[in-house]
């Protein structure tokens, strides 16, 4: 038999003594598949329209509305900004239409371009940190101390890329290692720095030294009264 635009034409009938036919209009099929995606700037996306579909499937990608191609399907090459927007696929033939529409969102992976630098400072004092990051959508900043939150006594700010920690008074729990984390739905990046602090001179040892400069006074005015006593004898 030969299977025609609505006709069925059998040239043997006794291939068959007892044999059922039938036709069936098969409506396309789109992809079940499409749902938002988020692809890096400068790669490559591909994504068929339709699965299925009797006779002959027209297809119509469109973007926001304006048509893109009639192919199958849909390729982006060299992601840019762009092709961020709401595709839609249409396919449809004699026995039925279906659509399915996505959004592309086109991301850049977040980058440091202004680290955290090691630190050192006297207990007490104040000191600073600050961390810049780039990237599509704007990445959010995150401290983590020593792989945990942050210690009491610090204060963060962050404004538009950069991202500020600010210590008023350090103490020795404050010491170790401060990452930066820069995220958005592309990628993490993280960058560290050292915060070491050194503990405040003893009084009392200020007191000892200046006690040992007493003495050692002293001991010179003792020694230069002692030669003012001398008496020297000519004959």
């Amino acid at each position: 038999g030969r299977r025609g635009a609505g006709w069925l034409l059998i040239y043997n009938r006794h291939i068959c003594n007892l044999c059922l036919y039938a036709c069936f209009a098969v409506p396309p099929r789109v992809s079940d598949e499409f749902r938002n995606v988020t692809i890096a700037f400068n790669s490559t996306f591909t994504k068929e329209c339709y699965l299925r579909g009797a006779l002959q499937v027209s297809v119509n990608w469109t973007k926001d509305g304006v048509l893109l191609s009639k192919n199958n399907t849909l390729v982006i090459r060299k992601a840019t900004f762009k092709d961020k927007g709401n595709y839609k696929c249409t396919a449809k033939n004699d026995y039925g239409k279906a659509n399915s529409s996505f959004w592309i969102d086109v991301t850049v992976s977040p980058q440091i371009i202004e680290p955290p630098i090691n630190q050192s400072v006297t207990e007490g004092n104040s000191v600073n940190f600050s961390c810049r990051a780039s990237g599509v959508p704007t990445p959010t900043l995150v401290w983590v101390f020593n792989n945990a939150d942050l210690p009491s006594g610090i204060n963060q700010f962050n404004h538009e890329e950069k991202s500020f920690l600010e210590f008023l008074s350090v103490t020795k729990g404050m010491e170790g290692t401060y990452k930066c984390e820069a995220k958005n739905k592309a990628n993490t990046t993280i960058s560290s720095a050292t915060l070491r602090v050194y503990g405040k001179c003893n009084e009392n040892d200020d007191n000892d030294d200046n006690d040992d400069d007493a003495d050692r006074d002293d001991d010179a005015d003792d020694n230069h009264d002692d030669d003012d006593d001398v008496t020297l004898t000519l004959n």
